[in-house]
């Protein structure tokens, strides 16, 4: 009997062990990367941009509210991390500015997005950056 409940307890042990590593191999990597890496960068409305990084890559980033200047002919956008030589792997990490005529506006995020290969093939192209 002791060697039937010791076999069973190893067996759970055994697929309680396997449940968790492939928990934790599911776990989708952290994507990040640099102000240096970004490329060119598209206004999708009001409210969200697409960003090339890498010159392979493309996130989006979600803003919370509409930002103003955004969709403007002639505006730069100045987007870097908020720590000092800190990669950006969420909306927290970033500073997004709009800035027009001289004028700066801050964009508040909400989240940042990579596209997967397909999600950025089935973009329309005047929301490719």
């Amino acid at each position: 009997m002791s060697r039937l409940i010791l076999s069973l307890a190893l067996g759970a042990a055994a697929l309680g062990a396997a449940a968790s590593a492939s928990a934790q191999t599911s776990k989708p990597a952290r994507q990040c990367f640099t102000r240096d890496q970004i490329g060119a960068v598209q206004p999708v409305g009001d409210k969200q941009i697409n960003v090339q990084v890498r010159q392979r890559d493309v996130y989006r980033i979600d803003l919370t509210t509409p930002c103003a200047g955004i969709r403007q002919p002639s505006r730069i956008f100045d987007i870097s991390p908020i720590a000092s030589g800190a990669g950006i792997c969420s909306g927290a990490d970033i500073r997004l500015g709009v800035i027009v005529q001289g004028q700066r506006n801050e964009c508040i995020i909400d989240k940042i997005t990579k596209l997967t290969p397909e999600e950025v093939k089935a973009l329309p192209n005047r929301e490719r950056p």
